[in-house]
């Protein structure tokens, strides 16, 4: 979440939101915020240089969850690729995700014998996630405004969610008072020492709006220290790289122009002078969003099989576009 905020003069943060310190420069400047980074832990912080709307709008959204339905398998494959990163820490049986998206993790955790529950800001989501998983506890809220139980939880999973928060150790407090002594904290949030971030600068999909935050390796183990977990493990990791969808996120969403185009119902001009404008059919519309997807996955599939040496060699020396942790909480 990001609140409204002007700010015309760029001023730097007085001190890193993880270690507290006050070297901070001026890293990336984008047309409506800028990014300090943190000389000491490397962190990310995220400035805004004009009015920001509330992004969480967009997760209300029908056409968010219709994106993620249309990449079904992808969004399978991803859950099935975040749950073997997590079993072999034994995640035990009652599992917590918070920011659940649209319940692929979920649904592959249950079918893997966990009893599971979801937590997400957007009540469209969560009705989204009941409706389509049956039998899946889907709760609209934040760990602020929805009680559980201090330890009833074995692991506790956000990916995609620290980002999003202005106090991340914070979060990571609480994610970790609600798993039992001995449980798991595991996240995943993208990774701003990324080879990609380094190409791209601050073209980097990474810099969205509603980042707010953006980690090293360095400073996401301190976050983790600073909550009181154990680190199990902590590296730079992929999706699988095939079928990765959050580079395409800020073309849906973002920089969408053309689906949303294609989806707009175009009005007749009230202007008689002018000339009438044609409105797409629904079908239509839905037919055009799912040839473009398949392309751009087909597009991906490409590219990747072309780098995929190179990937391979930079995801060993950290330069994966996410980063993985798993923390336990001390017995």
């Amino acid at each position: 979440m990001i609140r409204s905020t002007r700010n015309p003069q760029v001023v730097a943060p007085r001190m890193c939101r993880i270690c507290s310190s006050s070297e901070l420069r001026l890293a990336h400047r984008l047309p409506q915020f800028v990014v300090f980074t943190c000389s000491r832990c490397g962190y990310g912080t995220t400035v805004y240089t004009q009015e920001i709307a509330d992004n969480q709008a967009r997760f209300e959204g029908e056409r968010w969850t219709e994106t993620r339905d249309m990449l079904e398998s992808v969004q399978a494959a991803m859950a099935r690729r975040r749950y073997e990163d997590v079993h072999p820490y034994q995640p035990g049986h009652e599992l917590l995700e918070v920011g659940c998206g649209t319940g692929e993790f979920l649904s592959y955790a249950r079918e893997a014998g966990h009893r599971v529950t979801g937590l997400d800001l957007s009540q469209r989501v969560a009705a989204h996630v009941s409706s389509r998983y049956p039998g899946i506890d889907v709760r609209c809220g934040t760990l602020d405004s929805v009680s559980f139980d201090c330890g009833f939880f074995d692991v506790v999973a956000a990916f995609h969610v620290l980002e999003h928060v202005t106090d991340p150790i914070a979060l990571l407090s609480q994610m970790a008072e609600l798993v039992r002594p001995g449980g798991l904290v595991y996240v995943r949030v993208p990774n701003l020492n990324t080879w990609y971030r380094r190409a791209l600068g601050s073209s980097w999909w990474g810099f969205s709006l509603d980042h707010v935050g953006h980690f090293t390796e360095s400073s996401l183990r301190l976050a983790l220290s600073e909550a009181g977990l154990r680190i199990e493990t902590l590296r730079s990791a992929d999706s699988d790289p095939r079928y990765s969808l959050w580079p395409v996120l800020p073309l849906l969403y973002r920089r969408g122009c053309i689906l949303r185009s294609v989806g707009s119902a175009l009005q007749p001009s009230a202007d008689r002078q002018a000339p009438a404008r044609v409105r797409l059919s629904e079908g239509t519309r839905v037919a055009a969003k799912r040839q473009l997807l398949a392309t751009y996955q087909a597009y991906r599939r490409a590219a990747t099989l072309m780098l995929t040496p190179f990937s391979s060699l930079q995801l060993e020396r950290g330069g994966g576009r996410e980063l993985l942790a798993v923390g336990r909480k001390p017995v």
